[in-house]
């Protein structure tokens, strides 16, 4: 358990250190005079930006959720504000035939008009009844075309910002990665998005535009028919607003903190979850509950608040609204006694008014209010992933169209960025010649594979060079040098997809995938078509979330022929037999060995065993 206790604090420890400087190498963003962008906890280096974190926004503007919309989505926006308003002015409408309908009955009840006259009574009434019929019809078709115009725009920006923000994540360099959590930025994927889309939908900014018609036409509609009933029923409006818009601040101030202290308790989730073998080995469910918990204490002492002061402000509105009422009722009765009024007066401004304020206070604006916000705070997660993504420099170096395979490391000096105070790599140098298979074999943590990583350009070293062809890689394009060079790793990396997918995923241009011959060619270099054929389906069949329908030396041979399928000069082999059985490990080197013909090959190995057919071996 102590182990686990240690494991998890240094995880902690790590992503709230300073990254090194991308700019001078030599520093950590705390010493060097460079500026860092933060976002949501996260300190990025970056050249000639200058932002201080406390002039983070703690939103996105709202209109900043729109920032993908094209004409055709403006089109159905303002369309769709249009019906808005038209379904706003539906139940003001509906009070003026009210009204009327009231002084026909009020002409044969109160004023004693004999009922013998009822054609008449009909022949008044029908219009009416048809006025209403037509309100009806109008309204369905308003709101069908509101609803319809933005729920389109608001799932058409909903996948954009997806796009977005995928693609932006594909662009962020391999440190940055060892910073951020990878199940966060799922969660703002999947989570954040559906919260910005529902704040883009029929159910935010079209319901503040029908709560609106509906108040204003309805005010109007009320003075115009009794100004002293509806003057007296409005002077509560104002502490209405004043209520409804401080719990909008305070619940939404509460929400922000709450999302922000659920986030320790998730990341120890996510940690027990991903180690849920070792938990389950150790029997430390219980201990793991209660760690949990402790954080949640926070979460819900905050929950508790935002709660109270929620029923708090509503238990104020109901207050005022019927209060509200109750004097409305003593003074119409009077103006009714003074025969200043009728009651069809009294119906058609009541209903107007009672109706806009209550859409106003109760209705739909508040909840709307809270969605904007909602959707605001979690644009904003999904847009400084995005915004930084922009600032990322752009890869510029000099096109490799060919290599030779000479490979030179320097006086290399290397330090992971998230822990700037622990050197990996000290003073390295090495010369392979081009054609030479080469095995650096170490414990771990002595920074064997580092070095592979440095030669790909995942990591920068802080000090000396690494030269391909006598060319210092940090001159050259990253990605054009990477199609040069075939890639295996401990932990082979099996996609959910086809065999021949697969293997393809290596092509050195996406767009020109290797022929079926091709990738067969590659799978015997690998020793794997023969498996591979043993399957139901051949190269045609699934391998399974991850490669599970493989074991891992089958697996291994597979992401081998990935490796070398686009011919590269260069190979590189990072711990390819660690995770192998003995009497898988001489088939995998055979295919290391068929795969090394002909090119430059660094192997990493923690076992001498993995070197021995290397030309050299360093230790």
């Amino acid at each position: 358990m102590e182990t686990i206790q240690e494991e998890e604090d240094r995880s902690i420890e790590l992503s709230t250190r300073d990254i090194t400087c991308s700019t001078c190498r030599n520093a950590t963003t705390s010493s060097c005079q460079h500026d860092t962008t933060s976002y949501l906890g996260t300190s990025f280096a970056t050249e000639g930006v200058s932002i201080d974190e406390r002039d983070v926004p703690k939103l996105a503007s709202y209109r900043q959720l729109f920032r993908y919309a094209d004409r055709w989505d403006l089109l159905m926006m303002a369309g769709g504000l249009l019906m808005s308003v038209g379904r706003g002015l539906a139940f003001p409408l509906t009070t003026v035939v009210f009204h009327d309908i009231f002084a026909i009955f009020e002409d044969y009840v109160v004023r004693s008009k004999p009922f013998s006259e009822k054609p008449t009574l009909y022949a008044a009434g029908f219009p009416h009844v048809v006025y209403l019929g037509v309100i009806s019809i109008v309204t369905l078709i308003v709101t069908f075309i509101e609803s319809a115009c933005w729920e389109v725009v608001a799932e058409r920006q909903a996948k954009r910002m997806r796009i977005n923000y995928y693609d932006a994540l594909l662009k962020l360099s391999v440190p940055e990665y060892d910073r951020l959590q990878y199940q966060e930025l799922i969660t703002r994927m999947s989570v954040e998005v559906l919260r910005a889309r529902e704040g883009m939908g029929v159910v935010a900014v079209p319901c503040i535009v029908a709560a609106t018609a509906t108040f204003v036409s309805g005010i109007i509609i009320a003075f115009v028919r009794e100004w002293r009933l509806a003057a007296i029923m409005l002077s509560i409006v104002p502490v209405l607003l004043a209520v409804m818009v401080a719990m909008v601040l305070v619940v939404n101030r509460y929400a922000q903190r709450v999302a922000m202290a659920y986030m320790p308790a998730d990341l120890i989730a996510a940690r027990v979850l991903r180690s849920i073998r070792t938990i389950t080995s150790l029997g430390t469910a219980d201990v793991e509950t209660n760690r949990y918990s402790t954080p949640l204490a926070r979460v819900e002492s905050l929950a508790y608040r935002r709660v109270t002061t929620r029923a708090f402000a509503s238990a104020v509105v109901y207050f005022l609204l019927y209060g509200s009422y109750s004097a409305a009722f003593w003074y119409s009765g009077t103006l009714i006694l003074r025969d200043e009024m009728t009651v069809g007066k009294l119906v058609n401004v009541f209903f107007a008014i009672v109706v806009g304020k209550s859409v106003l206070a109760i209705g739909e604006i508040p909840p709307a209010l809270q969605r904007i916000a909602a959707a605001r705070q979690a644009g904003l997660r999904v847009f400084d992933i995005i915004e930084y993504a922009k600032r990322v420099p752009k890869d510029t170096g000099t096109i490799v169209t060919s290599v030779r395979g000479r490979i030179a490391f320097r006086a290399v000096d290397f330090r992971y960025p998230a822990v700037p105070n622990k050197p990996i790599i000290k003073g390295f140098s090495l010369l392979i010649e081009s054609g030479e298979k080469v095995a650096i074999v170490g414990t771990d943590g002595s920074g064997k594979s580092t070095l592979a990583q440095l030669l790909l350009r995942f990591y920068v070293a802080q000090f000396g060079a690494i030269l391909v062809d006598d060319v210092d890689i940090s001159r050259l394009n990253a990605r054009s040098l990477r199609q040069h060079i075939g890639y295996v790793t401990q932990n082979p990396v099996i996609f959910t997809m086809t065999v021949l997918e697969n293997v393809r995923m290596g092509a050195r241009d996406p767009d020109v995938p290797p022929t079926r011959e091709q990738v067969e060619d590659a799978c015997r270099l690998a020793h794997a078509h023969e498996f591979i054929m043993e399957l139901e389906d051949g190269y045609d069949a699934v391998v399974g979330d991850g490669g599970i329908h493989l074991t891992v030396s089958q697996q291994q041979r597979i992401a081998i022929a990935r490796a070398i399928v686009k011919n590269p000069r260069i190979l590189v082999m990072d711990e390819p037999t660690r995770l192998l059985k003995m009497n898988e490990e001489d088939i995998v080197q055979r295919a290391m060995d068929n795969a090394a013909e002909g090119r430059t090959t660094l192997i990493v190995s923690h076992w001498p065993s993995a070197a021995k057919n290397a030309n050299r071996i360093g230790v």
